[in-house]
């Protein structure tokens, strides 16, 4: 992972689809996979500033479930969560993070969410 990181910061473009979206971020402790294998390290690549949960519902009681899961992860940890419907995908370009389709919200730690509009900065 180290490795990667390293190639990442120098310039190497990325793309993750689904869990491999989770991983950019600074650990995966978004993903709601079991710990089956009793991993002992949830570090990310540390890509972007804040953590990726892939597949948020667009119905009302999807999102609601989801929300409620994600608060247990905000109650531990203060980085945004960017939360992308299926088909959504996000640019990171340096500092910069754009929504570039589909539907997506940025949850911080107050678990306020906002919707993400395409073509614009996300900002942190």
């Amino acid at each position: 992972m180290f490795y990667l990181r390293k190639r990442i910061q120098a310039g190497l473009p990325l793309v993750g689809f689904s869990a491999g979206t989770i991983l950019c971020g600074p650990n995966i402790l978004t993903s709601k996979d079991m710990n089956t294998v009793a991993t002992s390290s949830f570090e990310g690549l540390n890509a972007t500033p804040f953590n990726f949960s892939p597949h948020y519902p667009l119905d009302n009681y999807g999102q609601t479930m989801k929300d409620e899961w994600l608060s247990d992860y905000h109650f531990f940890h203060d980085n945004p969560i960017v939360m992308m419907s299926d088909g959504a995908y996000v640019k990171v370009d340096g500092k910069k993070t754009t929504l570039v389709r589909g539907e997506a919200w940025i949850g911080v730690k107050t678990m306020k969410k906002e919707k993400l509009e395409e073509s614009k900065l996300i900002a942190l």
